[in-house]
């Protein structure tokens, strides 16, 4: 099996309504450990790597890495 990696920004999903403006009105930015709860379940599902994009602080990083 290949290994494979993933990574998520640390904001929630933004609705079909979205129209490429007001990115900022319309998300909301997930605190560390809300965000940690996703990536946590990556490696059992097979993921080597973790990783961050858009709006992962260090903060985030720290918890995750005290979960992962």
């Amino acid at each position: 099996m290949r290994a494979f990696g993933a990574y998520a920004n640390g904001f929630s999903e933004i609705g079909a309504e979205f129209d490429g403006a007001n990115i900022p009105d319309r998300r909301k930015e997930l605190a560390p450990a809300h965000y940690a709860e996703h990536p946590q379940r990556w490696p059992d599902a097979g993921a080597a790597i973790v990783g961050d994009c858009c709006e992962v602080g260090t903060t985030h990083i720290a918890v995750l890495r005290g979960i992962v």
